[in-house]
């Protein structure tokens, strides 16, 4: 039997999270893996299964951090998983744009929830009366709430300039600066922004390998933790291999 892995903790707004997250972008076969996206809906859509399969190795491998896209079959999934393996995963939750409070109410009710970001669909318009809003609606629930960011650099300059209240973000890095756009420019505002990082994107949707990536964005003071996805049990072990070897952490 593989030995679980043992990862670290990190404290964001007194609430405690894994310092290497299981994203799920792949198990909704999101368009930035490109080519690779038909295969994923194939694998987990089609055949949800998949899904379960995939958390059941994580879980037994004590990777029970799961940055968690809250699509019907991927929470469907989850729970599936937990129930077999009576694991309860410690969930950050990014709130879907058509999410009501209540159904993200109900989801933190079923689930392990430490801490809600809120979409970039909705983050990344700027527009101060409707981000401001939803941050309100959700903090209503009690938990930290953060944001996350597909263009880093003009969303952190706006919640910089309209001084809006987020515990933590959730931005692209990654040392080819895929996806970040200006990457000095991000580099330099994740800095001075002075909030807790969850890191995605790291791996570049698959085009960075694990031992140039993880090391890198590690090494920046700021991240707090990472959100990596990936599409089967050798990925997973392969990459928190390396995850567990950068925290000094062997397997």
């Amino acid at each position: 039997m593989a030995k679980a892995f043992k990862l670290p903790w990190t404290n964001i707004a007194g609430k405690l999270i894994p310092r290497a997250l299981l994203g799920t972008s792949p198990m909704i076969a999101a368009g930035q893996f490109g080519y690779r996206s038909l295969e994923y809906y194939m694998k987990f859509v089609v055949r949800a299964k998949g899904v379960v399969e995939l958390f059941e190795h994580a879980f037994g491998r004590e990777v029970t951090g799961v940055q968690l896209l809250p699509y019907p079959h991927v929470v469907r999934g989850l729970l599936e998983a937990s129930k077999r393996t009576g694991v309860s995963p410690v969930i950050v939750l990014t709130v879907l744009p058509e999410q009501g409070v209540d159904e993200v109410a109900e989801l933190v009710e079923a689930l392990d929830v430490r801490l809600l970001l809120l979409h970039a669909a909705v983050a990344d318009t700027r527009r101060p009366g409707l981000v401001g809003e939803r941050l309100d609606e959700l903090r209503e629930l009690g938990l930290p709430v953060g944001v996350a960011t597909h263009s880093p650099v003009k969303t952190i300059r706006f919640f910089m300039e309209e001084r809006l209240r987020v515990d933590a973000v959730m931005a692209p890095l990654n040392p080819r600066g895929l996806f970040m756009g200006d990457r000095e420019e991000a580099l330099r505002l994740y800095e001075a922004y002075g909030k807790p990082i969850i890191a995605k994107k790291v791996l570049g949707a698959g085009r960075i390998p694990p031992r140039e990536a993880i090391p890198y964005a590690y090494s920046q003071g700021y991240v707090a933790s990472i959100a990596v996805g990936v599409a089967s049990p050798r990925e997973l072990d392969e990459t928190f291999n390396v995850i567990a070897r950068t925290l000094g952490e062997p397997p």
